[in-house]
């Protein structure tokens, strides 16, 4: 997969639902509001190493790297909740088993529950985006349309092509001139055969195009808005602001 910078910070916010779910439902059962502070800290800490070094030293993240980052990153967490000592209540056990999980879901919710909220996840390279095949419609190869059963229908001929004639019994050839409009038969057959999909596809692929653009920018937003309300109320936890 190649994310990009946004397909990061996309995915970054969308796994940290299920283990900020996890922290919430431990908080309410133990009193502690220590499990919230430790999973913003990590989603910040995972923001912070999508903008400043993943999005530039890893162009391509082989699946293999994912848990090799998991590492990393949980070292860097511990080293900084050890540096702020503000989790005192939580223990080192917990601390590690809370991550891990965090982790496995975080991992699940990427593999099995994003690709189904958005069709062309990996192809979008982690944004979220409007669902769009790779091929454009106006690419699509048309259907194969059978020949007028007719013995006096000519042929669905291309510019330049040769159509065959009836004539008497015998076959005969007369060249079509590119631009040519189509007989009327032939162009009812296609009508019926084909329908609206001989028409341009320009209106939709637009509209499909301001919708994927909504649908990103209001992606982009909603993750900012989580990442400032993180960082602000891991800074009024910790007393920082």
């Amino acid at each position: 997969m190649c994310p990009t910078l946004m397909g990061r910070i996309h995915t970054r916010v969308a796994v940290i639902t299920l283990p900020a779910l996890l922290a919430l439902i431990l908080t309410l059962v133990t009193g502690d509001g220590d499990w919230l502070l430790l999973i913003g800290l990590y989603l910040l800490l995972g923001v912070f190493l999508d903008i400043v070094l993943y999005s530039w030293v890893l162009r391509y993240q082989p699946p293999w790297m994912t848990f090799v980052l998991a590492v990393a990153e949980f070292v860097l967490l511990y080293v900084l909740v050890q540096t702020l000592g503000d989790l005192n209540q939580l223990t080192t056990v917990g601390i590690v088993v809370f991550y891990w999980v965090s982790w496995v879901l975080a991992v699940w919710t990427k593999v099995a529950i994003l690709p189904i909220l958005s069709l062309t996840y990996l192809e979008s390279a982690g944004e979220f985006r409007h669902p769009e095949w790779s091929v454009p419609p106006s690419q699509e190869s048309l259907p194969i349309v059978a020949k007028v059963a007719s013995a006096h229908a000519p042929a669905v001929a291309g510019a330049g092509a040769v159509e065959t004639r009836a004539h008497d019994g015998h076959a005969e050839a007369a060249e079509r001139t590119p631009g040519e409009p189509l007989p009327p038969r032939i162009a009812d057959e296609l009508d019926a055969t084909l329908g609206s999909a001989r028409s341009p596809f320009r209106t939709a692929a637009a509209r499909r195009s301001r919708v994927s653009a909504a649908r990103s920018v209001g992606m982009t937003a909603w993750c900012y808005l989580v990442i400032v309300g993180t960082a602000a109320g891991v800074s009024v936890y910790t007393g920082l602001a």
